[in-house]
């Protein structure tokens, strides 16, 4: 993905970031929840270098992704809000 689709747009009133090395869960999550304003990574270090930048409303995580799992993320989150 290019560094410019990374980022969450405002056009829609919720964003979601979803999570998966699954590609079949990555677009039925994205078909489900078309009305919002979703990205889709397919590791958790993706995922948490947009919710550091884009701050979403939703983060559907993947426990067993690839490069960073969905558990460890969660944890790197909380560290990060927590703040």
């Amino acid at each position: 993905m290019h560094r410019s689709e990374l980022m969450l747009t405002s056009d829609q009133e919720t964003a979601i970031l979803v999570s998966d090395n699954d590609d079949i869960n990555r677009v039925v999550m994205g078909l489900q929840l078309e009305e919002c304003n979703v990205v889709k990574w397919t590791n958790g270090l993706d995922a948490l270098i947009t919710i550091q930048e884009s701050k979403p409303d939703f983060i559907l995580l993947d426990p067993i992704t690839l490069s960073l799992k969905g558990y460890k993320a969660c944890q790197k989150i909380d560290k990060r809000t927590a703040k």
